[in-house]
């Protein structure tokens, strides 16, 4: 895992370089779930790079910034039996300790709180919703750029497209982003 999110913090820098060389629009990291997790790291290793390889803003849904309550209380992980296998094999919480780092948003974002959007679920217990909202405090998101809905880990998505005040939200700081750009 660490070898992957190192891998991916690299390859998206040359992706958003491309981006912004061959375009000009702003961009968004996100992710769902696990997904999410990549994109907290990077905003938090693009802190003291240079502006053109930081995104303008994050939409991170079903996320947290926990990863050993991930592993070892989330409910999916327990589903599948997961948790006693890693234990079996030596894997215990105390031993993640030195990776953490790697893994999990320590730290500041690169970027502003009123450019990152969450989405969190109340009642998810996949990737436990004490561990979003703690990285939605800790990064001082906006109340207006926190969606926290009466569901699930699963269900958030699916949701998002009844209820899509979040991706209401994205397009105007997109929108925002863009104005800013031409302004200048």
């Amino acid at each position: 895992a660490v070898e992957l999110f190192q891998a991916w913090i690299c390859e998206v820098s040359v992706l958003l370089r491309w981006a912004r060389e061959t375009s000009k629009g702003p961009v968004v990291l996100g992710g769902v779930s696990l997904g999410a997790l990549p994109s907290q790291r990077y905003a938090v290793a693009a802190k003291d790079w240079p502006a053109a390889l930081q995104p303008d803003g994050l939409f991170l849904v079903a996320t947290s910034e926990n990863l050993t309550d991930i592993a070892y209380s989330g409910s999916l992980v327990a589903g599948v039996g997961l948790t006693p296998k890693l234990r079996a094999s030596g894997w215990h919480e105390e031993d993640l300790a030195p990776i953490l780092p790697w893994l999990e948003p320590r730290g500041a974002p690169c970027l502003p709180p009123e450019r990152i959007i969450m989405v969190l679920g109340d009642k998810d217990t996949v990737t436990p919703f004490a561990g979003g909202k703690s990285l939605a405090r800790r990064w001082r998101v906006p109340d207006q750029n926190l969606f926290i809905r009466h569901q699930g880990h699963f269900t958030l998505c699916i949701g998002l497209g009844h209820r899509p005040e979040p991706l209401h939200r994205l397009d105007a700081l997109v929108t925002e982003a863009i104005g800013s750009e031409a302004a200048s």
